[in-house]
């Protein structure tokens, strides 16, 4: 399928790993120019190989915190100072806090709510002129299922990603008229090194091989019975960006293996 993202400008907030890096080389084989923000240094090797991939790739990188008040503003210009515009802006910047409501300190909700929904706030607000200007864009947000389905001991991060989905429901409504169209893509549980990590040590502490902890955990709980992978999840995301899907506004659309469904295995 020609999705017709071929030169288009793309920035990828949270590009490094997992879901950011996955639709950075969705993006990179569908010919768009990429523009990667990530604070972890990896965010180079990623570039370097999505170079040797498609030697004609036009990418730059940086390497900021999305959290800074500042980085939004400055990096959308220095996108439009090499390319001259941003067609699709995904706000990936994000990560889940495992803390009980009342060991919660005002600052860990503060540095939570900035990550997870400030940040896409910042990045939205910076290239919305550049966009309204070109009388287009696509804005793409990471949520997560436990915006509806909170996970357990993540109320932080459960209520700010409740509040992207509603952040892009409602942005949605004020830019359709200036042919901007923002969505929100929900994985579950995704095949991430930070998954791995806590499944590994999950594995490490039940003294049980993995395949049964999987049963146990994922297939219990998933009709799909596994966990999703970052391709999987970045499939939409591209999809989103493309031609095909220019009806496409104010959704929330899960990429879950069927969790959400409420489906339980007996």
């Amino acid at each position: 399928m020609n999705l017709g993202l071929e030169k288009s400008v793309v920035l990828i907030v949270g590009a490094s790993r997992g879901i950011g890096a996955a639709a950075a080389r969705a993006f990179a084989h569908e010919g768009a120019r990429l523009s990667l923000l990530s604070r972890g240094h990896d965010l180079d090797q990623l570039a370097r190989k999505l170079r040797e991939s498609q030697p004609t790739a036009e990418i730059i990188t940086f390497i900021r915190d999305a959290t800074e008040t500042a980085c939004a503003e400055a990096v959308i210009q220095e996108v439009l100072a090499r390319f001259g515009r941003v067609d699709v802006l995904v706000n990936n910047a994000g990560a889940g806090l495992r803390r009980p409501f009342e060991q919660l300190s005002d600052l860990e909700w503060s540095q939570s709510l900035d990550l997870n929904l400030m940040s896409a706030i910042r990045f939205s607000r910076a290239v919305l002129p550049a966009m309204k200007q070109q009388r287009q864009g696509r804005i793409i947000n990471l949520g997560a299922v436990s915006a509806t389905r909170p996970r357990r001991g993540q109320i932080a991060s459960n209520t700010a990603k409740a509040g992207l989905v509603n952040f892009t429901r409602s942005l949605a409504i004020e830019m359709a008229p200036h042919n901007i169209l923002v969505n929100a893509v929900c994985p579950g549980s995704v095949d991430t090194p930070r998954w791995r990590a806590r499944f590994n040590a999950m594995v490490a502490e039940l003294q049980k091989p993995a395949d049964e902890v999987m049963r146990a955990t994922a297939g219990r709980l998933i009709p799909l019975e596994r966990p999703g992978t970052p391709e999987e999840v970045a499939g939409l995301i591209v999809f989103l960006a493309g031609r095909q899907a220019s009806y496409i506004t104010g959704t929330a659309i899960n990429v879950d293996g069927g969790l959400a469904a409420g489906i339980l295995a007996e």
